[in-house]
């Protein structure tokens, strides 16, 4: 080559050049370029531009990267003005791009931005200069100045004129920025790239560190609550097993494009290409589980399989948008390809969840049992066991109920320091409370409590027990239970609660100084408590049982304003506090202020309230302060509003104590009225306000009420409770059965209404009717147990006894009768039957010498009382003749047929007759 001239060698070498085959030309430009060098002709010099350069360009294409890095460095220190610099400097970084030297590539590529505007290159040369510079830029993760980078990529990608080139370059330019939006949390920006990447198939979409980014990315959309578009990003995401294929496929064509072009030298440029093309390939083989040789970054590591907890995630996503079916199913089949230290738990609880979601109760019950069955699960026992037990009670299978509940017993003491155990106690503790199985509570709470008192779900076990006991009325062993967990088990999630409860329980024991104590010390160690709505109504409670009315209406403002606060509100306590306060208020003829408190309660609360009751109540004060005339149009309006609602008892009240203010106001009949209000509510089709004004109308005696709309099967859903209870007392005898169905919707709807006591009472008659002993007689008891203080009161427990002496219940029938005696309130002819009734009970039981007690004590105490006077002194002289008192017997019935005002009871014609028989007439 030394032998060959100057001119000779120009010559070679630029046939090279135009071949594309620069690293052919390498030799001849070395030599071009040590000759020039060494003279300092400025031809020379002006030639030796040209051959730097391409020197530099072909060290570099034949992969001498030391070599061209230097030689380009020199080309650039030489020649600062040539045109070419900012490519060369292009190509100088390359080197070291290609060599894995990222850092010092990127220091290049900034170089080059600061001496030059890349804007100088041309097309395909600024493409790929912003492609390796985001490639550096992403390898450190600098989100912040990758953002111009990769923008400046997806622009230059965009002018390439080879489509497939400019399409995967975009591609990577847009799964970059998509990376760092999601680095970032910025999930607008990403949802706007997300559709430069649903259609692509090339190495960009199958990319590892996209798809795993997808993926983070759909875990924080899920954990921010945005689980519809959480779902877009998970489904986007690639499985490994297509991520392989795709680089095995690549790897194959990528090594049979290798041997066609090694050696061929116009094509050594693409040689290198498919080198490091290859080099990644193996690198995402490695990362996907296949073995890789070569030197591995951290970004390049192996990484698990996430197929199943893809799966996973997507299917949660379907449960979190309440797309059941579809939730159900993709647990179904993330099932099927879990491995066994997969998620084949995640999978099965699922599947309960969906189902129960989607009210399939036979799968919900088939795949529960599965999961409780297996001895392995038990993160979710608890969760699981909730929606297998909910299955019985809807079903009403009480056997299925005992079963469940004694499992879910066993399983904890099989292991009691299971995890879920605090769950499933606490599942059953509640569910055996609710359904009012109180014994059956106790029978598996109590020996657990003293075999493990100390144990995590212990303070559960305490709590459920109290709660039995504050049921049934027995305060004093229930804060036993109650104090039990506030000193052994203070950090419990229990503990909260038991300190009201022992407030609850002082309360109950009557005991006013202790329970005021105990619920301030609560309201002051728990400001923030959920219950402190229901201990500040409480301490109302108390107040007004002590007579306290302003003490008691501070705390019902308080637990009004505290039930306000919660979310959602505790709308049940702020109508307990509301109403009582009104009562107190009431009661003190403080009619302005009872005004205010329920205008203010309207205001706050409106229709999300008991509207209607609110301004029955307003009304009555609007009353009380000479306002009748605005209270009459107040509540024709409130029960034109209120009045199609059947739970809102307000319009009911209003329109039984209307017409009476009506007349003493307006004078004449308020029939007019409620004839207009009830064509308005015809007109728009209001059903349930015009059953209202027409049972309204009937009690006008001035209306026949013919051609009224009558309460039938088919609208009775839509009839209030004062309604159906007016419409049971006209159809008791003409359709009993329609009555009986209209006193149970009664109850159902509104059961501590006013008309409540009645409707119970009038519904256990109706089961007396029907021979259904056992129904009315819990019917009557709930009359006496749930309205003490009304008058169907007596008449329940009368009759109460009644049903269970009449079927042999003796013990019970003289409890019932008892319960009578202990009501000062019902002295007289009430007290006159019980004690009749128990010594009739106790002559039927043959016990006579009780019976002849209890009927004397009728007749010398009660004698005034006819009724039960005649007929106690007939048992009596009947017990004294089971006795074999003969004579007394004889001047006891001659003592009742001489009393002119019992004469004439039937009790007084057995008398004459036993008498005739007994031959003493």
């Amino acid at each position: 080559m030394a032998q060959l001239g100057t001119q000779a060698l120009q010559e070679e070498a630029q046939v090279q050049i135009e071949r594309g085959a620069w690293g052919e030309a390498v030799p001849f430009l070395r030599e071009l370029n040590r000759r020039l060098r060494e003279s300092s002709d400025a031809a020379a010099v002006r030639s030796r531009e040209q051959v730097l350069y391409f020197l530099g360009l072909g060290q570099l294409q034949m992969a001498n990267l030391p070599g061209a890095a230097d030689t380009l460095a020199e080309f650039i220190a030489t020649y600062p003005e040539s045109p070419q610099a900012v490519t060369a400097q292009l190509y100088r970084g390359d080197t070291y791009y290609y060599q894995g030297r990222l850092a010092d590539a990127r220091a290049l590529y900034e170089e080059l931005g600061r001496r030059w505007s890349p804007g100088d290159l041309g097309v395909a040369e600024r493409a790929l200069y912003w492609e390796h510079y985001a490639d550096c830029v992403y390898a450190e993760k600098d989100w912040e100045a990758g953002a111009e980078v990769f923008a400046a990529l997806q622009g230059a990608a965009a002018q390439l004129l080879d489509a497939g080139a400019a399409r995967e370059k975009g591609a990577k330019a847009a799964s970059y920025r998509l990376q760092a939006a999601i680095a970032a949390n910025d999930f607008a920006a990403a949802l706007e790239l997300l559709p430069e990447l649903t259609g692509g198939a090339g190495r960009t979409r199958h990319d590892l560190a996209l798809n795993l980014a997808l993926m983070r990315g759909g875990d924080e959309l899920y954990q921010a609550g945005r689980h519809g578009e959480a779902l877009f990003f998970y489904e986007l995401v690639l499985r490994p097993a297509e991520l392989r294929r795709f680089w095995t496929e690549q790897r194959a064509r990528l090594e049979a494009e290798q041997a066609r072009v090694v050696g061929v030298a116009w094509l050594a440029d693409r040689a290198l290409e498919v080198e490091g093309e290859l080099r990644e390939a193996a690198q995402r083989l490695g990362q996907l589980g296949e073995a890789f040789d070569g030197e591995t970054s951290d970004a390049a590591k192996p990484v698990s399989d996430y197929t199943q907890a893809l799966d996973f995630r997507v299917a949660r996503c379907y449960l979190a948008e309440e797309r059941v079916f579809e939730a159900y199913w993709a647990f179904v089949r993330l099932e099927e390809s879990a491995t066994a230290d997969g998620f084949v738990e995640e999978a099965v609880y699922g599947q309960v969840k969906t189902a129960a979601a989607a009210g399939f109760d036979d799968r919900v019950r088939r795949t529960a049992r599965r999961y409780l069955r297996e001895a392995a699960y038990e993160r979710f026992i608890g969760d699981v066991g909730y929606e297998l037990l909910q299955t019985a009670l809807r079903a009403e299978d009480e056997l299925a109920v005992q079963e469940l509940t004694e499992a879910f017993m066993a399983r904890v003491r099989l292991d009691p320091r299971l995890q879920e155990a605090p769950k499933l106690i606490y599942l059953v503790g509640s569910t055996l409370l609710e359904r009012g199985d109180l014994a059956g509570l106790r029978e598996r709470l109590e020996p657990m409590l003293a075999a493990y008192p100390e144990y995590g779900f212990s303070d559960g076990l305490a709590y459920w027990l109290g709660m039995a006991d504050v049921l049934e009325g027995r305060y004093r062993p229930a804060r036993a239970y109650f104090e039990r967990i506030v000193a052994d088990f203070p950090n419990g999630g229990y503990a909260e609660d038991a300190h009201f409860r022992i407030g609850v329980c002082w309360f109950g024991l009557l005991d006013y100084k202790k329970a005021r104590l105990k619920l301030d010390g609560f309201l002051q160690d728990y400001p923030d408590s959920r219950l402190v709505c229901e201990a500040q109504a409480l301490l109302g409670d108390l107040a007004a049982a002590e007579g306290r009315v302003d003490a008691a209406l501070n705390a019902y403002a308080a637990a009004r304003d505290a039930g306000g606060m919660l979310s959602p509100p505790n709308q049940g306590y702020i109508d307990h506090a509301v109403f009582q306060g009104g009562k107190l208020l009431a009661g003190s003829g403080r009619w302005a202020e009872m005004a205010e408190w329920f205008e203010s309660y309207l205001r706050r609360w409106g229709e999300d309230g008991r509207a209607g009751d609110a301004i029955y109540e307003l009304g009555r004060a609007q009353v009380a302060l000479g306002r009748t005339d605005a209270m009459l149009d107040l509540w024709i309006e409130s029960i034109l509003r209120f009045g199609d609602d059947p739970r809102d008892t307000g319009p009911d009240l209003m329109l039984a104590e209307y017409p009476e203010h009506y007349r003493a106001v307006r004078g004449g009949s308020p029939e007019g009225v409620f004839k207009d209000a009830l064509r308005i509510a015809t007109a728009q089709a209001e059903t349930t306000l015009v059953l209202r004004l027409a049972t309204a109308l009937r009690a006008l005696p001035e209306v026949a009420g013919d051609g009224l709309l009558e309460v039938t099967a088919e609208n009775l859903e839509q009839a209030s409770g004062a309604v159906l209870v007016a419409a049971a007392r006209r159809l008791a005898e003409a359709d009993p059965a329609l009555a009986r169905t209209a006193l149970e919707r009664a109850v159902e709807l509104s059961p501590f209404a006013p008309f409540a006591p009645e409707a119970w009472a009038r519904l256990a008659e109706l089961r007396e009717q029907a021979g259904e002993v056992l129904p009315a007689i819990a019917a009557w008891q709930h009359v006496a147990a749930t309205f003490p203080t009304a008058p169907e009161a007596r008449v329940a427990r009368l009759r109460e006894g009644d049903l269970q002496r009449e079927r042999g219940a003796t013990a019970n029938a003289i409890a019932a009768y008892r319960e009578v005696l202990k009501v000062r309130e019902w002295r007289g002819a009430a007290w006159a039957e019980a004690n009749f009734k128990i010594g009739l009970t106790h002559f039927e039981a043959g016990d006579y010498e009780k019976a002849f007690g209890f009927c004397q004590r009728v007749y010398v105490l009660y004698g005034g009382v006819a009724e039960w006077a005649a007929e106690a002194y007939l048992t009596s002289g009947l017990a004294l003749e089971r006795l074999g008192r003969g004579d007394e017997a004889v001047a006891t019935y001659r003592e009742l047929v001489q009393q002119n005002r019992l004469a004439d009871t039937k009790a007084a014609a057995a008398a004459r007759e036993r008498l005739e028989a007994l031959g003493a007439s």
